[in-house]
């Protein structure tokens, strides 16, 4: 996500999505010599073949989200324990979520100060925090293993902003960022956490979206078409030609 802030200042800041609102899923397949008649079969069967696939997309989409909400929830149950929250256990806790998704590139979960524990104090400077010592986490993927550093200056960032003023998750459009050297199309989902109705601060998910581009490899309709995948801002998800993935239709 970061090579320390680059990859959430990269995002697309056009669309807010809310939770559940799954990319926009288009199919288009190319018929030579077609008769009226076949065209119009081609066309009922690329809506069908687009309602199956779309419904696909929207179960992976659902496995996301539901690894963030579980994630969130987890830590507003040990904000409302009577017991102090601990960060070496927030932060096990995703280190083990990464380690068994590997789907998920990223995953993070940022407080407001002093919301967490009250003890940003002790740890201003401290590995792994910056000069304010609030809790801001961000495990990753780096250049082979996994590595864990504070995010910083994100307070004004439209991913951060819209949890916090509307209570509602946010889903990112997909965009390419570099992992271990490799561009990858990802996209990113948080998820706020709240205590008694007030927001503390989020969970987010950054995930790749291979699993897409392997779903739509097998989509073959009559045996010579192909199809593609859009995401509501336009960028194509997934399409044979390997070069204009992540690129935008205009």
């Amino acid at each position: 996500m970061f090579k320390a802030l680059g990859l959430r200042t990269k995002m697309l800041v056009s669309v807010c999505l809310v939770v559940l609102v799954s990319y926009a899923v288009t199919l288009t397949y190319i018929t030579m010599n077609a008769t009226v008649m076949a065209q119009k079969n081609a066309e009922k069967t690329a809506q069908e073949i687009a309602v199956q696939y779309g419904g696909e997309i929207q179960s992976k989409l659902n496995q996301v989200m539901y690894i963030a909400r579980t994630v969130a929830q987890v830590f507003e149950g040990m904000k409302n324990s009577k017991n102090t929250p601990s960060r070496d256990d927030i932060n096990e806790i995703m280190k083990q979520t990464l380690e068994r998704n590997p789907e998920i590139i990223g995953i993070v979960t940022l407080w407001e100060p002093n919301a967490l524990d009250g003890k940003d104090d002790q740890y201003k400077n401290a590995p792994g925090y910056d000069a304010t010592g609030r809790f801001v986490p961000y495990w990753h993927r780096g250049n082979g293993p996994i590595e864990v550093q504070p995010v910083v200056n994100f307070d004004n960032e439209f991913w951060y902003k819209i949890p916090r003023d509307t209570g509602k998750p946010i889903l990112t459009n997909p965009y390419v960022y570099q992992v271990a050297g490799k561009d990858v199309l990802m996209a990113s989902l948080n998820v706020p956490i709240k205590h008694q109705g007030k927001f503390l601060g989020l969970a987010g998910l950054d995930f790749t979206l291979e699993a897409f581009a392997k779903l739509n490899e097998t989509v073959t309709p009559l045996g010579t078409g192909y199809g593609f995948i859009i995401a509501n801002d336009g960028s194509i998800v997934a399409h044979p030609r390997k070069e204009i993935v992540g690129k935008t239709v205009k």
